[in-house]
């Protein structure tokens, strides 16, 4: 079939036979027909209308065939619609034209028009679906689509959906822009969300979206994600889910802000606080050390020169004057000894460089030589997981040095002393470890003590209490932190967090 051959085809009836011209029956479904029909002509004016097209325009017949088509026709549509007309003159059927027609009530219906012309006789039929409706449908469709474009393109978040039954998900432009990666160059899927997600921060956000699912409870955190240049950065993430009837989950909605700026200076800040109130700290145990050492010191002088003043003769007063002597040795040694301290504290502003742990090691053990020969003393020393450090050279010498003697000196009677020393890595930071066999010290009674200045736990007249006091120090001015374990006859361990 040729459908630009406008030759009439022969009306081809099957009607039960009733006398009654076929013709009559099309007038009736022209007449009857829900759908506009018309015909015009092509001098521009219509000739013939059904009710259908009357009753959508709110014309009356007489009025829609008084007036040339033209004139009901929107504005912005009269070229197009004069342009179609033409075509129709040249015997070229139309299809699916779409115009708007102007209302009684000042309003447009838009028009889809099917037209086949008969130019033996200068007449245009047609058919009309009026798709006012869905014309307007997608108008809003379209509307809230732009409006949701301007929404997302507003906002900082990023915007997800996840169909839980198919693990799909829809990722926001500004949900890849945020990872930085470029729209659709991962697949947005719930398995590739958890890829990203940073491997510490991973049980936490599993547990919250089970959590969420089984109970309901709110899921909003605050997770590092790692970005399409490899590096980590913070978001929040929060969501509700939806749920079916039987109450379980089956899609969830949620956003991803990016707050890795926030983030980082709320970390700066806290860590700033934390420097702040350690040092707070040490100040307050410095000026405690200070005041109870020299008040015992002051006593001392004040009795002594009391009693020396109350002997009568020369060779008492001798006697006592040699003990204010040693008293002032005394003082004279505990502001050496604070003084030391405050050059801890200072020292750690010194330029640090990387040292290689066995270095400080075989200095160490040329110092302390002649006691573990003495002592028979076993070094095991591994440090294949982390061979080296950025730190103080003089302040890693002395944490070997106090922490390697101290297990020299405190050997078990019974038994050869072994000093086992090895580095790791934890949640990837060094950790030294420094572990012996010797007598160890009560933790109950001790516990709290054990880093304390002049504190000393085993009877040893040449024990000052001060090698861990330092080292303590050192290590807490190195940024680090040292933690202890210990048994009694079976010996101790000490743990360096650098």
């Amino acid at each position: 079939m040729d459908l630009n051959d406008n030759t009439p085809s022969p009306v081809i009836s099957v009607l039960p036979s009733s006398g009654q011209n076929p013709l009559s029956h099309l007038e009736k479904l022209f007449q009857l027909a829900l759908d506009p029909a018309c015909i015009a002509g092509f001098d521009g004016y219509f000739k013939l209308i059904n009710p259908a097209f009357s009753n959508i325009l709110g014309y009356t017949p007489e009025e829609l065939l008084s007036r040339p088509y033209m004139d009901f026709v929107h504005p912005e549509d009269v070229e197009d619609t004069k342009t179609e007309a033409a075509k129709l003159t040249q015997s070229v059927k139309t299809i699916g034209f779409v115009n708007r027609y102007r209302k009684k009530d000042g309003n447009y219906a838009h028009f889809l028009w099917n037209v086949v012309p008969d130019p033996q006789n200068h007449l245009l039929y047609a058919t009309i679906r009026d798709i006012t409706l869905q014309v307007r449908a997608e108008e809003r469709e379209l509307k809230t689509n732009k409006t949701m474009k301007l929404i997302l393109e507003g906002i900082d978040a990023g915007l997800w959906e996840w169909n839980i039954l198919s693990g799909k998900e829809w990722w926001s432009e500004k949900f890849f822009q945020i990872l930085e990666y470029e729209p659709g160059e991962i697949e947005a899927t719930y398995q590739t969300f958890l890829s990203l997600v940073h491997p510490e921060d991973y049980p936490l956000v599993d547990q919250a979206v089970k959590d969420h699912l089984l109970e309901k409870k709110k899921y909003d955190l605050d997770i590092r994600m790692k970005t399409g240049k490899g590096s980590y950065k913070w978001v929040q993430t929060s969501g509700r889910a939806e749920w079916n009837d039987k109450g379980e989950p089956v899609r969830m909605f949620g956003s991803i802000l990016d707050i890795d700026e926030k983030k980082n200076r709320e970390i700066g800040l806290q860590a700033s606080l934390e420097v702040i109130n350690e040092q707070n700290r040490r100040l307050m145990d410095f000026a405690y050390i200070i005041s109870h050492n020299m008040r015992s010191h002051t006593s001392n002088f004040g009795m002594l020169i009391g009693l020396y003043d109350s002997l009568p003769d020369i060779h008492s007063r001798t006697e006592v004057f040699s003990k204010i002597r040693q008293t002032f040795t005394n003082l004279h040694e505990t502001i050496d000894y604070l003084n030391k301290v405050v050059h801890i504290q200072s020292g750690v502003q010194q330029q640090r460089e990387t040292i290689a742990f066995q270095n400080i090691l075989d200095r160490v053990q040329k110092i302390l030589e002649p006691q573990i020969e003495v002592s028979k003393a076993t070094i095991q020393a591994d440090f294949s997981k982390h061979s080296a450090i950025s730190s103080v050279p003089a302040y890693l010498e002395s944490i070997f040095y106090n922490l390697i003697s101290n297990a020299i000196k405190y050997r078990h009677p019974r038994r050869l002393p072994i000093i086992r020393i090895q580095t790791s890595l934890e949640a990837g930071k060094p950790l030294l470890t420094i572990a012996d066999n010797g007598v160890g010290i009560d933790m109950k009674l001790y516990g709290k003590k054990v880093f304390g200045m002049y504190k000393t736990f085993h009877g040893n007249p040449d024990a000052k209490g001060l090698g861990l006091f330092m080292t303590k120090n050192q290590v807490e001015a190195l940024g680090g932190k040292i933690i202890w374990e210990s048994e009694i006859g079976q010996g101790s361990t000490f743990k360096i967090y650098f």
